[in-house]
This record gives structure tokens, sequence and C-alpha cells, in this order.
């Protein structure tokens, strides 16, 4: 009775950590792109274009029940929450009642899981599935029944076309087998052949997805010029961040994420280092590492180094820094558990403020959400028939896509693209169009053929607080105000929004 108490208390306070100010904020971009990818799933599928088709499916039939911001959030919660009950029962099949209990309470107050739980993205399901799948592991190797060996067939597939990480969560478990399999009989080993074959026959056509996705990364490095803005190369000093992430969240400043980082790595060697349930802890290291320095390893040429990427294996950590808390002396352990409450308290506070540090390495491809719900309403109250809607940076286009439609009550699958304004070579200025399976196409000559009498242009970046005027971005409005007789301007959360006419109006 106690157990099941106290397990409920842990779930209710991260449910209530989760559904904190959760529609808050707008849809930034990369949900308003799965969202609106959703409502065209065949051309995805077709076009074998999608880091996530799982989700992608999944989020195209859970919006015709619901497709308001809080609706599209809420199966990310769920996942989440589920994730904290699913790691408990492996936490106690991996090592005891004391670390299980111990490794959630860590999940469920962690900035970085409450961070993706609220967020219409895979994360949260990809962590879910990612721990139904080692689940299934330790309990066929410990059971042997069928049951479990198509639990970790089915969980380890569903990972796969989650997300390109659950490949490397697979191999792991791979390694893993292959290198406890002595211990095993041959008929157990038969079956653990046989229930790999079958996920790598089941991938095969998942293999596509991945390689037409590295081909257009690696090949199209004009189309993914933000990458080594968001992802630069990564360093020593990037895997630090991984686990300071992991520890602490994004939200927090240098004075505080370093100790309190310190003292989770600190842990984390004890739990290694107590000589406790290796086989566990082995299990765990391989989950954590091998994602990492795998993804460390191929962004030395391109990099997709992002610590989201890695965030199923921020509960294997969990466990490991569980050991190690619970394997030292309770005068200690507890004023630990404190700090490492009060920090993340902390931490999440400012993540529901809408708080990010002013460094990119501490927050890769994270940026403050915007009003974006703001600038469709306004834009919708003024637009004329033939206006023309641009954007100084692709940030904003597919979320103005998302609530623009709403706003108006439909759904233009047929022109889910958008437009924006950059300069080229530093003095050229470029009109291109972008749609929903990532391709740019140059229509500059349409701009200069046919000129728009009035021009809304959202001006906005990446990290738009610290925009500088030797921009790309503020060179193009700078050039709008000197080509075109501005006639509004209203500011909004991340971005402006201004109104051009040509001057002969």
């Amino acid at each position: 009775m106690k157990r099941i108490l106290l397990i409920f208390l842990i779930l209710l306070a991260g449910a209530a950590l989760r559904f904190y100010n959760l529609d808050k904020y707008s849809l930034w971009y990369d949900e308003a792109y799965s969202v609106l990818q959703a409502e065209i799933p065949n051309e995805i599928v077709v076009e074998k274009d999608s880091t996530a088709p799982l989700y992608i499916l999944f989020i195209h039939f859970w919006q015709r029940l619901t497709n308001s911001v809080f609706g599209l959030r809420l199966p990310s919660v769920l996942f989440g929450l589920a994730s904290i009950f699913v790691a408990y029962l492996l936490g106690r099949s991996l090592f005891n009642e004391k670390v299980a209990f111990v490794s959630v309470f860590l999940l469920s107050i962690s900035p970085l899981h409450v961070y993706y739980s609220q967020e219409a993205r895979m994360y949260s399901l990809m962590t879910l599935l990612s721990l139904f799948s080692v689940y299934f592991l330790i309990k066929s190797l410990s059971c042997k029944r069928n049951l479990f060996f198509a639990g970790y067939i089915i969980c380890n597939l569903l990972n796969i076309y989650c997300h390109h990480v659950g490949l490397f969560l697979w191999i792991s478990q791979i390694v893993f087998l292959i290198v406890i399999h002595k211990n095993y009989k041959k008929q157990f080993k038969k079956k653990w052949y046989i229930s790999n074959l079958i996920i790598l026959l089941l991938f095969l056509p998942g293999i596509i997805y991945s390689l037409n996705w590295a081909k257009k990364f690696l090949d199209s490095p004009s189309d993914y010029f933000y990458y080594n803005f968001w992802a630069p190369i990564p360093t020593i000093n990037s895997i630090f961040m991984t686990f300071k992430n992991f520890s602490v969240g994004y939200s927090i400043s240098k004075i505080v994420y370093v100790p309190v980082t310190i003292i989770f790595i600190f842990l984390f060697l004890i739990g290694i280092l107590s000589g406790k349930q290796k086989k566990s802890i082995f299990l765990c290291l391989i989950c954590l590492f091998v994602p990492i320095l795998s993804f460390f390893v191929i962004s030395k040429s391109n990099s997709i180094y992002v610590d989201r990427y890695f965030i199923a294996g921020s509960v294997f950590y969990y466990y490991i820094v569980a050991s190690g808390l619970v394997s030292i002396n309770k005068k200690i352990s507890l004023p630990i558990c404190l700090i490492i409450l009060v920090t993340s308290l902390f931490s999440l506070n400012n993540c529901y403020k809408n708080k990010l540090p002013y460094l990119l390495e501490e927050r890769l491809w994270v940026q403050r959400k915007k009003d974006h719900k703001g600038i469709a309403e306004h834009i919708s109250n003024g637009i004329k028939k033939e206006d023309a809607v641009y954007h100084t940076c692709r940030n904003t286009i597919f979320p103005f896509i998302y609530y623009f439609n709403k706003v108006r009550n439909v759904v233009e699958t047929d022109n889910n693209k958008g437009a924006y304004l950059s300069f080229v070579d530093g003095d050229r200025l470029k009109l291109y169009e972008i749609n929903l399976f990532g391709r740019f196409k140059d229509v500059s000559e349409s701009l200069l053929n046919d000129i728009p009498k009035r021009i809304w242009l959202i001006f906005s970046i990446w990290d738009f607080d610290n925009i500088g005027a030797g921009s790309l971005e503020f060179k193009t409005v700078k050039f709008m105000n000197e080509k075109y007789k501005n006639i509004s301007y209203k500011r909004f959360d991340g971005a402006i929004v201004c109104l051009y006419e040509t001057r002969d109006n």
C-alpha cells in the first residue's frame, strides 16, 4: 500500500508540472511543422521526408479529436507520465525498489523531460517506447515468455519509426545481448536471433527514410544551412552540456548549473563504481552512451548533435545517479535530494516564464516561444486578397500558416508553404519558398515581375532576443524600409510585423 501511494504521489507531482501552463505559449516551428505534416500523411509517406513518420501518423488521427494547442500537446503529457511509471517498473527490474523510486523522482521533476512532455513532438513518445523496449528485453531474459519477445520486437520497431535515435537504442540492446549471450542456452539465443531478424526485416522500409534524410542532409547543405548555426560541430564541452541539460535543464544560469551538474556527475560515478548490479549498470551505460557518441562522431562533418535527441538516454543516466545516491549516507543524500529539487523547480519556473540562457551552446536548437497566434490574428484582421505575406526567417512560416488557417477556420493543405526574403552574397535580395517537405525554391523572379501592392513582413530570427544590426534579417527590413512605404508596425513577443505599400500607391 505504501509503495502504491508513493508512486501515485510521484505521478501526481509529475502531472502537475507537465500540465501547468501547457497551452500558454504558441506552437513553435517544429510543433507547427509536425501538425501541418500530419494533415497530409500520405504525401509524407510517399516523399519519405519525415524523421518521425510514426508520430506524424498518430497526430493525423489525434487531431480529428482536437486541434487546440492544449489538445495537440496533451499526448506528450500522457506519454511523459506513462514514461515515469514504466521507468519505475524497469528500475525495479534492473536494480531494486529504492533505486526505482529515486530514479523516477528525478525523472518526474526533470526540467528536460517536463519541457518535452509539453511539446507536440515525438520526444516524449520516443522516451516511452525506449523504456518499454528495454523493459521487455529484461523481462524476456528472466521469464523467457514469447509475450516479452513480441513486446521487444514491437516496441523497438515503433521506436525506430518514431525517430532515428531509436535505431541506435536498438543497437545498444544488441550490444548488450552479444556481451551476455554466453550465460544463456542455445534455445534462448535462437529466440533472440529470430526477434532481431524480424526487427531488421520490418525496418527495411525505414532504411529508405533514414537514407533519404541522410542524403538530403549531406548532399544539400543549402537546405540545412541553419544546422551549423543551431548545432555547431560538437566538442567535449558539448557532451558536458548534454549532461548539464539532463541534470538541470536549459533554463538556469551557469553559476547554478555548474556545481549542481558536478554533483550529478559525482553521483553518476559513485553509481558506476559501487560494484552493485554490474550487468544493469552496463546496460544503462550503453543505452546512454551509444546514441550520444554515435551522433557525436557523425556530427564531425555536418552536425546533428542535439541534446533532445538523447532524452530517452537521460532516464538511464538517472538510474545510475539514483544508484549512487542510495549508496551514500542519508545525512548526505537527503540534502543532495533537496538541492536537486530546489534547482529543478527554479529551472522549471524559468521555463514556464519562457526564459532561456543567452549562449546557444547551452540550448542547442531550442528557442523562446513566440507569439505566433497574435501575429496571425493581427494579419488576418487587416489582410486583403491581393496582399502578400513574407518572412525574414523560416522560423515563423509554419506557425503562421497553422494559426492563420485556424483563425480563418480553414484547412488549406494545398497551400502549406510560405516565402521568406533573404540577402544572398551580402547584396542580392532573394525570395525563397519552402514547403512541408523542407524543399526550397527560388521564386525571386515572381517578386520582380509581379510586385504586390501591399506586403506584410514578419520580421524575426531564430534567436530574436540577440539579433544584431549586421544580420541578414535586419538588412532585409532596412531594404524594405528604403524601397517601400511602411504604413503599419506592430511588435510581438519574438517578432515585429510590418505592412508595406509600393510608393506609387
